[in-house]
């Protein structure tokens, strides 16, 4: 709970909008440049993933309509104290957009569980079935148990819905099953952020390729941990909506959600454009790793490794032929020499035999 200060002895702004605008238009501005990105992958450099860029599009398209509707929620008083608001005039319309704003939530978060996991299966393409499953599983449990908060949503105040936002008529609304069942979906959407971020990394780390590579790209694909330490946060904020002063406190939810929906898309949005950067992480990771020459067992060694898959070869190749997508996208070892032993690339076992002898 907030202690409200007294904004007219010391001509302080006590409002937290400021706040809430200036997180979610830095997350919307960022991610939609990774949109864009990722479009122009998509068309120019692979074919990987076209569901899943769909998916996250119309996902990015609701979570942009949210930052909008944060926007007029702002200007009519969401973080600010419930007097300065009603001494404004504007409760009704801050309450209209502030619930606007939480519908858009509860669509907008689940889309961007969907976008995640479509992008996964994309990886795993006809592989790791039981993976799969689970995928298929996390992504559209999330979509079909949002359904009954998307229902209680608009009759938690009766069956005439505008009850939400006449100040008159409050005590029409009944949030006590929404609530519980919001807490419910935070849960959920948590352990799914922790999951989807996991999978990846089962995926990455066996890939032959530069260690630095592989751990940035673990990283960057687990980003849906922090989306889910979000998740619990934002969770614990909806019972912010019982406080009296509700058009102040309101605000940290709204920071914390817009947070954790654009991370979401953010942490899947990263992986498809690797290609776009492949070259000049090739050339600052590649050039390391083979003038250091690392060894492998029975005195070989590695003479090159390329990051990604030839775009040019791959682009022409259908979602529903790729096989293994991952390791594909990702590395593949393009050729390996024999060590010092004077062994070159093209002999045979019996010729390896007979230089050992």
């Amino acid at each position: 709970m907030f202690v409200r200060r007294d904004t007219t002895a010391d001509g302080v702004n006590d409002s937290k909008g400021h706040t809430v605008l200036g997180v979610a238009w830095g997350l919307a501005s960022f991610c939609t440049i990774l949109m864009i990105l990722r479009v122009f992958t998509r068309l120019r450099v692979s074919a990987l993933g076209t569901p899943a860029l769909c998916w996250a599009l119309f996902a990015w398209i609701w979570t942009f309509v949210g930052v909008i509707f944060a926007t007029f929620a702002v200007k009519y008083g969401l973080g600010k104290h419930l007097d300065d608001v009603e001494a404004e005039g504007n409760t009704s319309k801050f309450l209209l957009w502030s619930w606007l704003l939480m519908f858009i939530f509860n669509v907008a978060m689940p889309l961007g569980k969907v976008a995640a996991a479509s992008f996964l299966l994309a990886l795993h393409a006809q592989t790791h079935a039981k993976r799969r499953y689970l995928i298929h599983f996390i992504g559209w449990s999330n979509i079909i148990l949002a359904i009954p908060n998307w229902v209680l949503f608009w009759i938690h105040c009766g069956p005439d819905a505008s009850a939400m936002w006449d100040p008159t008529r409050q005590a029409d609304c009944h949030v006590g099953t929404s609530l519980k069942y919001t807490m419910f979906l935070g849960g959920w959407a948590a352990l799914s952020d922790f999951v989807l971020a996991f999978i990846p990394t089962a995926l990455i780390w066996p890939l032959m390729m530069d260690a630095k590579v592989k751990f940035a790209l673990c990283v960057l694909m687990g980003i849906g941990v922090v989306a889910g330490a979000l998740t619990i946060v934002r969770t614990v904020l909806v019972l912010r909506l019982f406080d009296a002063d509700i058009s102040y406190n309101l605000a940290d939810l709204v920071v914390w959600a817009e947070a954790e929906k654009w991370l979401v898309l953010i942490s899947t949005s990263i992986p498809p454009i690797y290609p776009l950067f492949r070259p000049w992480l090739e050339k600052t990771f590649s050039s390391k790793s083979t003038s250091t020459k690392p060894r492998l067992e029975g005195g070989t060694r590695l003479k090159h490794v390329s990051l990604a898959v030839d775009h040019r070869r791959y682009s022409q190749i259908d979602d529903a032929d790729v096989k293994g997508a991952m390791p594909q996208y990702f590395s593949r070892v393009e050729s390996v020499e024999r060590a010092e032993d004077g062994e070159t690339h093209g002999r045979g076992p019996s010729s390896a035999s007979g230089a050992d002898s």
